[in-house]
């Protein structure tokens, strides 16, 4: 029993550092501290308008007007580490200096503030593997939404827990007035967790599960809680960059802060796309060879007919695939030098399906897939490895099909009995919506 419970924690713990090590190579491809450079790069000029477009928002609700002040206070208290209280009045001074602004001002504030958010858009589609932004109206809607949303959220929320916390019937029972101190204590927590769980599930320009989203939004929280602490130790028990710094000391701290925060909201894309993307990576189900199949026959029958097809059109002839579940089997078919990519965006196949047969498709999509590999020495493993392999080579004979024959046979006719029914499987629609596995 202690044996096995070992075992069941030992791969627990495996699983979970290949997970991290595929988070963090994932991170590295995106070219994730880049993007986090430029991200605060554009926040200098962005952080302003922002400000800007928050409190001018705050002074549109009646019931909100009192709330400006609050907000400022918490969120530089909350969200930022030690040296944010230097930087506070600069800032707010700098917005309040802003909204005197005349239109066309206003209307640059508002162009800055749009285009640091088409950079994080940019950026979570790169991460989920998303070709195309949001465009025209779809765009400038959700943008809209994300900048006039947010603060009244946030507002909202601050204003309903100074109202609770100014109740004095509230403060009669002991139980209540500790439940308020957590849920307080809780609240920085909890509104970073809304605010990254929204970012994740709104701006990517695919379709995020919501679960997901809230659980790479609270590990995202967590992180950011824990850097601002950090920082704020930094900054406490090593002063000596005030020294080099003097006067300026709070801006490098500040430059840090905001990349750590960038770096942060990445982080945390990455390991919600990573919670799928893992997955599929892990386990190559047969549903993956009828989505490789089917695409194939499409490519196949366009260049019967002198067509070439673009990878749009392809991607909306399979409606059921993920953008995430598309670049995987586009990657296999490239492994396999069966495809390739031209400039202006067709994909063409790049081998000849007259000479190409089924068993080499599988052996090429899936290595290893078909082999057992029983190490040691023991009799039964031996003699169950030469059964095995006796069988595997049975069934790559009986797959020795060209694709095109494959692709072109007719109701009626006889393509041998493996064949047959390994084709009617991969082809029944279940199995192309990846819903079964024919191995089940």
């Amino acid at each position: 029993m202690f044996e096995n419970n070992t075992s069941y924690y030992k791969k627990k713990v495996v699983y979970f550092i290949k997970f991290l090590l595929y988070l963090v190579r994932s991170y590295v491809q995106h070219d994730g501290p880049k993007t986090a450079a430029y991200l605060t790069f554009t926040a200098l000029f962005a952080v302003v308008p922002v400000m800007t477009v928050t409190f001018s928002i705050l002074a549109l609700i009646p019931d909100l007007k009192g709330a400006d002040g609050q907000l400022e206070s918490y969120l530089f208290e909350h969200f930022m580490p030690a040296t944010g209280e230097h930087l506070q009045s600069y800032l707010i001074d700098f917005s309040k200096q802003a909204a005197n602004l005349t239109s066309i001002g206003v209307v640059m504030l508002f162009v800055t503030s749009i285009t640091m958010l088409r950079k994080i858009e940019g950026s979570f589609n790169e991460i989920w593997h998303v070709k195309e932004s949001r465009k025209g109206v779809s765009g400038f809607l959700l943008y809209w939404a994300l900048l006039s949303l947010g603060p009244l959220l946030m507002g909202a929320t601050i204003a309903i827990s100074s109202y609770l916390s100014s109740l004095r019937i509230l403060e009669q029972y002991e139980t209540v007035q500790a439940t308020q101190q957590v849920l307080f204590s809780f609240l920085p927590i909890m509104l970073s967790t809304l605010a990254f769980s929204l970012a994740y599930v709104a701006i990517p320009n695919t379709r995020v599960p919501l679960k997901h989203a809230i659980t790479g939004g609270l590990v995202a929280a967590l992180l950011f809680d824990l850097a601002r602490r950090l920082m704020t130790l930094l900054v406490t028990f090593f002063p000596t960059y005030q020294l080099v710094y003097g006067a300026f000391a709070a801006v490098p701290i500040f430059l840090i802060w905001i990349f750590v925060s960038w770096s942060i909201l990445l982080i945390g894309a990455e390991f919600v796309q990573a919670l799928t993307s893992y997955k599929v990576s892990m386990h190559k189900t047969a549903s993956s060879l009828g989505d490789i199949l089917q695409i194939l026959k499409l490519l196949y029958e366009n260049q019967q007919m002198g067509n070439s097809m673009s990878e749009e059109a392809l991607i909306n002839q399979m409606p059921w695939l993920t953008p995430l579940e598309w670049e995987y089997h586009y990657k296999s078919l490239q492994e396999a030098k069966l495809v390739t990519l031209q400039s202006e965006g067709d994909v063409l196949l790049s081998r000849d399906l007259h000479c190409y047969t089924f068993a080499q498709l599988y052996r090429s999509c899936f290595p290893g897939a078909l082999s057992l590999n029983l190490k040691g020495e023991d009799y039964w493993k031996e003699n169950l490895n030469d059964k095995f392999n006796d069988g595997v080579d049975q069934l790559l004979e009986a797959w020795q099909v060209p694709l095109s024959e494959v692709f072109e046979s007719q109701p009626g006719e006889s393509k041998g009995d493996a064949l047959s029914e390994l084709t009617n499987i991969t082809q029944h629609p279940a199995i192309q919506k990846g819903q079964c596995n024919p191995s089940d």
